[in-house]
């Protein structure tokens, strides 16, 4: 009998002796927790690609075999692509979190803040090729040997000279005499023989289906001494002809290409920039045609009165490309800007079967959305 009394107790205390080891859940090992994200399967089945990110901090991407061996790992890697061959691996890298961070508290504009790289892994060389200053990469769905990318590339306002892409060694102190500027520019990167071309001051850019031809659109201020560059180019990746289907200056954007990938529809809008309506147009190019023509505009039969072209709106081609699919919407009202603010009316409208009186819902809004009010 005193042998079991004295076995308890001494049972009990291990209990307790093990809880008091484990370290307690708080706030403080939350942004230590990891979930995997943007898993993928590679077309043959042999290669497995993910991203293992923290709730806060740098995340990790991940290229394994099918049997689990590792066969790279890019740190801070995110939205990766295996090519069709599966000999490539194409991926963004985010500046590290630490650097965002200070950047945002010293609140640095959007176009100061550290932009991401670009890498390019070789699977069959195991070499690994990165570019600087990258916005976005990509590539075609099908036969994708190339990659594109838009970078900031450094030029002198004096001289006009730039940087090279692929050098991603960046001087950190600039000559006081020139003044450097960011011109965005779309590099178009050939994973097979290393070759590459640019075109610069591209605002948007996509690719055909089969991968055969590249079409973006040039931006520049109207101050610019290349602002007749403006329009819309179309890139054939075979012939290496570069020609230009829309000009004017304004925005292009929505590019889509039937299944063939030799007819395009595109919206543009060659209003002012500070224009207070903006009037998108329909454009539909093809084979055969110099310059890309007017498909549908506002005063287009079909559309209805006070009706337009949708700059919101997606654009797609039929499977069979003999029909092409379009947004319209009506046109907004425009404000009055020769009023001021303080003789704009200002009203609280309130009804009888309100759950609360006018007064009380304006204190609700004020605790609800307090930026707000």
């Amino acid at each position: 009998m005193n042998k079991k009394n004295i076995c308890i107790p001494l049972c009990f205390l291990a209990t307790l002796a093990v809880h008091a080891q484990k370290k307690p859940v708080d706030h403080t090992v939350y942004d230590s927790w990891q979930s995997i994200s943007s898993p993928y399967i590679s077309k043959s089945g042999k290669f497995v690609l993910f991203q293992v990110a923290p709730q806060e901090g740098d995340s990790q991407l991940f290229l394994k075999t099918k049997e689990n061996k590792e066969l790279i790992q890019i740190p801070r890697g995110y939205n990766g692509k295996l090519t069709d061959t599966e000999n490539h691996l194409i991926s963004l890298i985010k500046a590290p979190f630490a650097v965002t961070r200070e950047a945002k508290i010293k609140k640095k504009k959007t176009e100061d803040l550290p932009k991401d790289s670009l890498a390019i892994y070789n699977l069959t060389s195991s070499s690994l090729v990165k570019f600087a200053q990258v916005k976005s990469y990509k590539v075609a769905e099908q036969n994708n040997n190339f990659v594109s990318f838009l970078f900031d590339k450094q030029a002198d306002e004096k001289t006009g000279s730039s940087k090279n892409p692929a050098d991603t060694t960046q001087n950190k102190k600039n000559s006081s005499d020139k003044k450097k500027k960011a011109v965005a520019t779309l590099a178009l990167y050939d994973l097979n023989s290393g070759d590459s071309v640019q075109f610069s001051l591209v605002d948007q850019y996509e690719w055909n289906k089969n991968g055969t031809k590249l079409v973006f659109s040039k931006k520049t201020d109207a101050k610019d001494s290349l602002s007749r560059e403006s329009g819309v180019y179309l890139y054939d990746i075979a012939t290496k002809n570069l020609k230009k289907i829309s000009t004017g200056k304004g925005e292009y954007k929505n590019f889509s290409f039937d299944e063939t990938g030799n007819q395009l529809a595109y919206l543009g809008d060659l209003s002012k920039e500070k224009a207070l309506v903006k009037n998108y147009n329909l454009y539909y190019y093809t084979n055969g045609i110099d310059t890309a023509q007017y498909l549908a505009t506002k005063n287009s039969s079909g559309i209805p009165k006070n009706w337009a072209v949708s700059g919101d709106g997606n654009i797609r081609f039929s499977k069979n490309g003999e029909k092409l699919f379009f947004g319209i919407a009506p046109i907004p009202r425009v404000k009055d800007t020769t009023l001021v603010d303080f003789e704009h009316a200002k009203v609280d409208v309130w009804g009888w079967q309100d759950d609360y009186l006018q007064p009380m819902q304006l204190v609700n809004l004020k605790k609800i959305f307090p930026k707000i009010s």
